[in-house]
């Protein structure tokens, strides 16, 4: 936990900028209730929302920056950290929540968050919506190899304004949730995770798998749950092509390319990002891309469709 992240008028800056003008949907699976804005990182720096909120983007800046990511690096002991990092904001607002889980899915190394709630109405424990942390229940066989976490968490921080939450993703151990907010007041923050170069060696321990798992034994299957009918980017269709070169290469070429820019933010025709959300898919089964279309073209559409 780091306390007083930033000096409190520029936080303060971050705060309001963030709740008068980032837009959050609502999202709620088994899993989560919650609204969460789109990518920070698809913010562009020089259009009109970025004037209305330069304390946040630099903010963001900083997150995303080396020296930032060295410090991470550091208080973690996550040394394999590369610049790929993903960063929203999250609003939890009265009965929103997020269940116990690891956080383990793709390349997913350190999560975050940072804490913007009212700093002028400070967060208490009977207002909810602190941070649980859970620790890991005895094996009960030598053999057993599934980590089940406590039905009680061992440990919960408050949101605090000003402060920040680093961990390090661990499949089947950092297992965490956000308790129920009880208040009206809105539970605000900036959250996301920094990556790696490649999944965690361990990743069929994280409770993802442990669900699916699950969810093969009850249907009397023994399919490899690993496996997916969804064609995964990051799987080469050619064994005699390089390793190391992106899969979306071999169907999506530069033509491709320079003719779905016309259309597509240009963020998710970037091979790494195109990965990450096939991944994503894979994993879930669903998924909501923010921001899709280019933003002359969603405009002029919008625009179109009133007249």
């Amino acid at each position: 936990v780091i306390k007083e992240l930033c000096t409190d008028n520029v936080m303060r800056d971050v705060h309001e900028e963030a709740k008068n003008n980032l837009k959050a949907n609502f999202k709620e699976t088994d899993l989560f209730k919650v609204f969460q804005s789109g990518e920070l990182a698809l913010i562009d720096n020089d259009g009109l929302l970025s004037k209305q909120m330069p304390s946040l983007l630099a903010m963001r800046n900083a997150i995303y920056s080396e020296s930032f990511r060295n410090l991470v690096s550091k208080v973690t002991g996550c040394n394999d950290l590369i610049e790929r990092v993903d960063c929203s904001a999250n609003a939890y607002a009265n009965s929103c929540h997020l269940l116990c889980h690891d956080d383990v899915i793709g390349t997913r190394r350190v999560s975050y968050v940072i804490y913007l709630t009212d700093p002028d109405e400070p967060w208490t424990d009977s207002d909810g919506g602190a941070l649980e942390l859970y620790p890991i229940l005895p094996s009960t066989t030598a053999s057993e190899d599934i980590a089940t976490p406590s039905a009680m968490p061992s440990a919960r921080v408050l949101p605090l304004f000003n402060s920040m939450i680093l961990f390090a993703v661990r499949p089947g151990l950092s297992f965490h949730s956000v308790q129920e907010v009880f208040t009206t007041k809105p539970r605000l923050s900036i959250s996301g995770w920094y990556h790696g170069p490649s999944p965690l060696a361990d990743a069929s321990k994280s409770s993802l798998r442990q669900i699916m798992s699950t969810s093969s034994t009850a249907n009397n299957t023994s399919e490899d749950v690993t496996n997916t009918p969804f064609y995964r980017l990051n799987h080469t269709a050619s064994s005699s092509k390089s390793d190391d070169k992106p899969a979306v290469e071999e169907f999506l070429n530069p033509s491709d390319v320079t003719f779905l820019k016309q259309f597509i933010n240009p963020l998710y025709l970037k091979p790494s990002y195109m990965e990450d959300v096939n991944l994503q898919f894979c994993e879930n089964s669903s998924l909501q891309l923010d921001d899709f279309l280019r933003a002359d073209l969603a405009s002029a559409i919008s625009h179109s469709s009133i007249e």
